[in-house]
């Protein structure tokens, strides 16, 4: 398990409304990934309008593509894995 799935389920959590967490710390978590991902650009940051479910999907496709998660995600949200989008809405 990496800290970015980590990270990715705290703020997946939080969204379906579990309790015990908040949105704030979700957000930060997620940009944390988002910023890594973009060489430590805090540019490409999210909105707290931005960070949805659909979001945090494409997140964790794009982020675990190669550790074979796609398989879990798919049962555990009962939908369809998207293919990795690069640069956030931009096809690779």
């Amino acid at each position: 398990m990496r800290l970015a799935d980590i990270y990715l389920m705290y703020a997946e959590a939080v969204l379906r409304g579990g309790g015990g967490g908040d949105a704030g710390t979700a957000l930060t978590y997620v940009n944390k990934i988002v910023e890594r991902g973009h060489g430590n650009n805090t540019g490409a940051n999210i909105t707290s309008e931005q960070l949805n479910l659909d979001f945090i999907l494409d997140e964790r496709a794009r982020e675990l593509f190669w550790e074979a998660t796609g398989g879990l995600t798919l049962s555990d949200t009962e939908g369809s894995v998207p293919a990795p989008i690069y640069g956030h809405g931009k096809a690779a």
